[in-house]
């Protein structure tokens, strides 16, 4: 009987822990996959790795206005997701987390070879923020050795009071070289004045085209040598008139088409899109 007390007692002993190695694993990886609610990683950092080894981020820049709607996007090498996601934080100058979210692989991840990532900035209050950073994290849920865990750091800035945030739209040829979808555009974030004609500045902002580090990123244009004649947005429509804008086949007819149409269309109140060259309708046909 004393022996079989014995070997209840040393599996009472093993089961309690056995519970409690799975309650202290469980928690690492918790708290592996939720951010802290403060972090400070050097800006452009990898862990002292190159950094082109193992992320490339195409927008944004450094330096670049981050609002709601903007286009993250890049190149990972697979590993540094997992289940084709990885985290990316966005941090106020007292690296307080604002908001996190995740970027998602755009095609095979289960590889040691780069691969595009793409995500939307979503809603995020700034707390009064003048900038920040954005962090882009590796996904390692499991939570294995520390020499796994990398973030990578840039500086950003957010809309300011006196200013307004508007998001151009842009085609990018990193991440579709050959431009086979003509009419894939992504979403710049710019700040201007304070205007109550604010369609009009986003046209105007678009029509000059991609900075020099989004030229960098591999953002391209194909209005950014036109000029704005008029806008005029009622009952739903918004009617823009151009000059100096011409097509050049189907393709770039359709780039000029989904800017112009992707610009206009971030406002609630635009539904159509109406363009013209010096008030002739057929002038950006294929």
């Amino acid at each position: 009987m004393n022996e079989l007390k014995k070997r209840y007692i040393i599996i009472l002993v093993c089961l309690l822990v056995l519970t409690g190695v799975w309650f202290f694993v469980r928690n690492q990886v918790v708290e592996k996959r939720n951010p802290p609610s403060k972090v400070s990683i050097p800006a452009g950092s990898v862990n002292g790795e190159d950094v082109s080894s193992m992320i490339q981020v195409y927008n944004p820049f450094a330096g670049a206005v981050i609002m709601p709607g903007v286009s993250i996007l890049g190149k990972a090498r697979g590993n540094w997701f997992f289940e084709a996601s990885a985290p990316v934080s966005i941090v106020n100058e007292k690296n307080e987390v604002l908001v996190t979210f995740p970027m998602t692989a755009q095609g095979e991840w289960m590889t040691t070879s780069l691969v595009p990532f793409f995500a939307t900035v979503p809603q995020f209050d700034t707390k009064g923020a003048q900038s920040g950073s954005m962090i882009f994290r590796n996904d390692n849920p499991g939570g294995e050795e520390e020499g796994r865990n990398y973030a990578f750091s840039l500086p950003v800035r957010f809309v300011q009071n006196d200013e307004t945030g508007v998001l151009v739209y842009m085609g990018n040829t990193k991440i579709d070289p050959q431009m086979l979808d003509c009419e894939k555009v992504f979403a710049l974030g710019r700040s201007i004045p304070k205007t109550s004609e604010i369609g009009k500045g986003s046209i105007l902002e678009l029509l000059k085209g991609p900075y020099i580090f989004e030229k960098t990123g591999g953002f391209i244009s194909s209005i950014e040598n036109g000029s704005l004649n008029s806008l005029v947005i009622k009952n739903g429509e918004a009617k823009v008139d151009f000059s100096d804008l011409s097509g050049g086949g189907s393709c770039k007819v359709g780039q000029i088409k989904a800017q112009i149409e992707q610009t206009l269309k971030q406002f609630k109140t635009v539904k159509k899109v109406s363009i013209t060259v010096d008030g002739q309708s057929d002038t950006l046909e294929p």
